[in-house]
């Protein structure tokens, strides 16, 4: 996208244009679903910490982009497996305390945040791992357990 900007700058004198680098849009919950169904994973939702709508749609547009000749690259099955591998392949340096919001807007948003949502730990995220590892094959996710275990 850079690229194709500095080959097609503005005309002198013309109107502030923008150009919008993007692909594709998501809304949180749908990759996370996608994730899930993909790894076996669970998906706990976390309220927002933020004073802000819960829902809003925001229009963007790559048109001008693609006009010059943009192919995005879209967020496909074969990306996810690889993301989840690398996920995997660094599940080591996971810093669990850095998942959960820790900065709220104000006390009433924090307490609404803190008071249901389970902090996760160590053996929560390595559950979750073996599920992904075995494709949410419950079968596959007791037989790992038992080769961790040295049975």
């Amino acid at each position: 996208c850079i690229g194709l900007a500095i080959e097609n700058p503005p005309k002198s004198g013309d109107r502030v244009e923008i150009f919008n680098q993007v692909a594709e849009t998501h809304r949180v919950r749908d990759l996370a679903k996608i994730l899930a169904d993909l790894t076996g994973c669970e998906v706990q939702s976390v309220n927002n910490p933020r004073k802000e709508a819960a829902e809003n749609e925001l229009e963007v547009s790559n048109r001008k982009f693609r006009s010059l000749g943009y192919e995005p690259i879209s967020l496909g099955t074969g990306l996810l497996e690889e993301v989840t591998q690398v996920a995997e392949k660094y599940k080591d340096r996971c810093d669990i305390d850095k998942i959960m919001p820790s900065s709220f807007w104000n006390k009433k948003i924090e307490e609404r945040c803190t008071d249901d949502v389970k902090k996760p730990d160590r053996d929560d995220v390595d559950e979750s791992l073996l599920n992904a590892i075995a494709k949410g094959d419950p079968k596959k996710v007791e037989k790992l357990k038992e080769v961790l275990r040295g049975n």
